[in-house]
């Protein structure tokens, strides 16, 4: 059985050599040999006219063969141009866009008063934390009486002590009870009552001027008060709420006004 399968092995190869054997024709060396006595040699400048191009070359479609000028010049390769860089276009710088114009603040103006001396005194020593320009702040001052609701009779001093006497002594040989006023602004006054009303004032006063005493007229009895009141213009947000808020520490009582 072993001789049988060595044999049919054998069989096998000695097959697959010859397959591969007649695949491969032989190869004439000789044929592919060129003598030297065929060969020709073409004049400078020659070209191929259209007859002498072989007829497979010439059947071939599309096929060109360019010939060199000489055996030892290489065919010249017809470079294709370059094409041209496209001229780039430089790229537009971006336009700012505008800034919309700010809109002005809104300014304020209050007026603070009235305030009285003391009052005055307090405001202006916390006014410079405003930081308030020139023109930012004006004072309008004022005066009023403000006294006890007394009228008062009198006649007013004379150029001396002595007419001031003369006067007095006429005043009560008339039935007018009076005295020479000694003190504040009316020193050497003479005065002829004071009253709880108008009226009994009034009524004196004119009995006195029809005895002869022309100058005797009334006068409410009081004190001369003098008030101020601030004129804050032109104020920032920032003034005008520090402004309040000294309103509130220095004098609550009076309050803030918008200017008119």
């Amino acid at each position: 059985m072993k001789w049988f399968l060595a044999l049919v092995v054998v069989l096998n190869l000695a097959v697959a050599l010859y397959g591969s054997l007649k695949q491969r024709p032989a190869v004439d060396i000789h044929a592919q040999e060129v003598s030297p006595e065929q060969l020709k040699l073409l004049p400078v400048g020659w070209v191929a006219s259209a007859s002498a191009v072989p007829t497979a070359e010439a059947s071939t479609p599309g096929a060109q063969t360019a010939l060199p000028a000489s055996l030892d010049d290489k065919p010249a390769v017809a470079a294709a141009p370059a094409p041209a860089p496209a001229a780039s276009k430089p790229a537009a710088a971006p336009v700012p866009e505008k800034a919309p114009p700010a809109k002005p603040e809104a300014l304020a103006c209050f007026q603070w008063g009235p305030l009285s001396d003391s009052q005055l005194a307090r405001v202006r020593g916390r006014l410079a934390s405003l930081h308030l320009a020139a023109g930012q702040l004006k004072e309008a001052q004022s005066s009023e009486l403000r006294g006890s609701g007394k009228f008062w009779v009198y006649h007013p001093a004379l150029a001396t002590r002595a007419e001031t006497q003369t006067l007095l002594a006429e005043l009560k040989g008339k039935g007018f009870d009076g005295y020479i006023v000694q003190n504040d602004g009316y020193q050497g006054s003479v005065s002829l009552g004071l009253f709880g009303k108008e009226e009994s004032a009034k009524a004196l006063a004119a009995k006195a001027q029809a005895a002869g005493f022309a100058k005797v007229h009334v006068e409410p009895r009081g004190q001369q008060v003098t008030s101020t009141l601030l004129t804050l213009g032109s104020l920032t947000a920032e003034q005008a709420g520090r402004l309040a808020a000294l309103q509130k520490r220095l004098a609550p009582r009076v309050a803030l006004k918008a200017c008119n």
